[in-house]
């Protein structure tokens, strides 16, 4: 086992053997050790009006060792069903920013 540090990255490969010898080693892939960032704090309005809201949220406390790359904001069907995402996969207005977004 060896001991990582939390928000490196790191190298990786593979190399099989058998008893003829050491085959090559893999291709490299470049991983980082963190885990999932903690659970942030439920949003909070900004301004609201009859067909819009805008909303802001704080980055969680803890980024589980890496950097956060994006936030996905989530909203119910109106009548407490299912939920769904309402910002675009890409959208850097939110996935890059913690702070305000307007439905």
């Amino acid at each position: 086992m060896y001991d990582l540090i939390p928000g490196v990255d790191y190298i990786f490969n593979v190399q099989a053997a058998n008893f003829n010898g050491d085959g090559a080693l893999s291709v490299d892939v470049r991983l980082f050790s963190c885990t999932p960032p903690s659970q942030g704090q439920a949003p909070t309005r900004v301004t609201s009006s009859t067909s819009s809201i805008t909303i802001e949220w704080q980055s969680p406390s803890s980024d589980g060792g890496c950097e956060i790359i994006g936030y996905a904001v989530y909203v119910d069907d109106g009548v407490f069903g299912s939920f769904m995402e309402v910002n675009e996969e890409n959208d850097p207005a939110v996935r890059n920013n913690p702070g305000l977004h307007e439905l």
